[in-house]
């Protein structure tokens, strides 16, 4: 780490260690030859990338002495904290946090390590996946790159956090610059774009209703349980023991209604008969009139006509079901009425509480939490009664929550592939695979709202107006097809019937055209390759802007791994 008096580097600063990263160690061993293998070419991809752009170096830097000046922001205040509680025998003006620098410190991680760890989280996964931590352990080929950067071996967990303080603006510029050097190379020159979509599946479980509202109420009575993790005193017992049972049934019905089936609905609905006609008949013996089988014994009536057995199991399912969930709105419900108050006083006790300024934050975040929960919880009880007792569409006015890890994700539908939760990317692949663009919007968006700011971004990304756009059937759309003219697109081709009704007879048989169908295919099998090498149809992370960084990390390494020297082109 340089000194606070030292200028900020230039780009000739990291040029010394960018020549050979993965040359033989000083040692001269047999051993000490990195190996040809993926490992090898993505910290190739990583010094070639530095070498080409040495501004994307001076980028990390910047982001990791933001993350660092942060975390020393927060000391500066602790300190400050502890200073003003204690009495000194001479009070000191206090120091001014607006001139904070970073100082001689422990070294940091050199930004072409950083850059490399994140090619290789992008292929495998996260710091912390058991196949990163075997490369980290086992790698020949990036224990010399090390070496060579003079960095001994990271944990997993620093790797990690340096990689987090990596802004979207640096790995946007790691993007532009694969694609610029895949231009200088001539591995590419950018002028067809083929666009396509796909779902990926968000790291959260399938969401039922049941299971969401319950999930939240457990969440917001454990936190409301434990403010002592927040220096606050405890709840009186007998308010944690309302809480505490309010919690278990809501459980015990979400269990209820998830492991319901048609015979335990029959069994349950003939058992509420079966008490039914006891209680009728205790009532009518008390009374001394004769029951319902004693006024039929003896008649010749025809027997009612054998009901369905298919719709009777269906109707009692149904019905069970039905009372279940509003049995749950209403406990749901009565921790609604139960919390609210209290989270009133809990806040009252927070702006009185003492506690150095890590403790308030903490606090802040553990109140706004349970704020945010108990909206949701509203929310859900009022959508999910529409559906299920109702038979109503939910409102469009407000969202539901669908997902407590994960409220960012949704239903996606697309064609006729199976309903995902999760999310809806737009990919947008050159004609040598490489990846031009990537829109991660946030709902289930139609593909034809989507074009051209697809589009617009792979031309902002190479610098390239494409000659030919090709998209399958679903990006037809005359406003969408304007806009892409427009861009100094002159070939828009669409692929189906709403596709030749728009583009015409005359352009449909246009030998152009008939090519840019051929070559639409490559999307479809650039987003196979996706999902095969770096996992792309799967995520580790929730909530949309981390989700954007770990699509975007995948993207980058396998345009590097698709880059010059791959073994793919070979």
């Amino acid at each position: 780490m340089r000194s606070s008096s030292e200028s900020k580097p230039s780009a000739r600063h990291f040029r010394s260690t960018l020549s050979a990263p993965l040359s033989p160690v000083a040692q001269g061993s047999l051993f000490d030859v990195a190996p040809d293998s993926e490992c090898s070419e993505l910290l190739c991809m990583a010094s070639q990338l530095a070498s080409f752009d040495p501004e994307i170096l001076l980028s990390i830097e910047s982001d990791l002495n933001a993350h660092a000046l942060a975390k020393k922001r927060k000391r500066w205040e602790h300190e400050r904290w502890v200073e003003n509680r204690t009495e000194e025998l001479v009070n000191l003006p206090p120091a001014d946090m607006g001139k904070l620098q970073l100082s001689e410190g422990r070294p940091r991680m050199h930004p072409l390590a950083v850059l490399g760890f994140l090619l290789l989280r992008g292929w495998l996964g996260g710091a912390k996946d058991a196949r990163f931590e075997l490369i980290l352990r086992e790698s020949r080929s990036l224990q010399i790159f090390l070496h060579n950067l003079n960095q001994s071996s990271p944990g997993a967990s620093t790797i990690e956090e340096n990689l987090n303080a990596l802004s979207t603006a640096t790995r946007e510029r790691i993007h532009q610059a694969e694609l610029a050097l895949a231009l200088d190379e001539e591995l590419d020159d950018f002028a067809s774009l083929r666009i396509d979509s796909t779902h990926c599946a968000s790291a959260s479980a399938y969401p039922t209703d049941s299971g969401t509202l319950t999930k939240l109420v457990s969440r917001v009575c454990a936190r409301m349980q434990k403010l002592n993790r927040i220096d606050l005193p405890a709840l009186a017992q007998d308010k944690i023991d309302l809480i505490e049972e309010a919690g278990a049934e809501t459980r015990q019905l979400n269990y209820r209604i998830c492991t319901l089936t048609s015979s335990s609905a029959l069994q349950a609905e003939k058992a509420e008969q079966e008490e039914q006609e006891k209680l009728q008949r205790e009532i009518l013996e008390v009374l001394g009139e004769p029951s319902d089988e004693e006024q039929t014994q003896g008649d010749a009536t025809q027997k009612p006509e054998k009901q369905d057995t298919e719709t009777k199991k269906e109707s009692a399912k149904t019905k069970l079901r039905r009372e279940l969930y509003v049995e749950l709105y209403a406990k749901s419900q009565a921790v609604l009425d139960l919390l609210t108050p209290l989270l009133s006083l809990v806040s009252a006790e927070m702006s009185q509480a003492p506690g150095n300024p890590q403790m308030k934050q903490r606090r802040e975040t553990w109140l706004a939490a349970m704020r945010d929960d108990l909206q949701s919880i509203a929310t859900v009880i009022e959508q999910s009664q529409r559906r299920v007792c109702e038979g109503k569409k939910p409102s469009a006015k407000t969202k539901m929550p669908l997902s407590v890890s994960d409220p960012s994700a949704s239903f996606i539908e697309k064609g006729g592939w199976e309903r995902v939760f999760g999310y809806r990317p737009q990919c947008g692949f050159s004609a040598g695979g490489l990846v031009t663009v990537l829109l991660m919007p946030e709902g289930n968006q139609s593909d034809q709202s989507q074009l051209s700011q697809a589009v617009n971004g792979s031309i902002a990304n190479t610098g390239v107006i494409p000659g030919v756009v090709t998209v399958d059937d679903g990006y037809t759309g005359e406003c969408e097809w304007i806009k892409v003219q427009e861009a100094g697109v002159e070939v828009v081709s669409f692929s189906g019937a709403r596709g030749k009704a728009l583009l015409g007879e005359e352009k449909w048989e246009d030998e152009r055209y008939v090519q840019a169908r051929r070559d639409r295919n490559g999307a479809e099998s650039g987003i196979s390759v996706l999902k095969d090498k770096v996992r792309f149809g799967q995520l580790s992370s929730t909530g949309i802007e981390a989700v954007r960084r770990e699509q975007l990390e995948k993207v980058l390494a396998a345009n590097a791994a698709v880059g010059p020297g791959s073994p793919w082109l070979r």
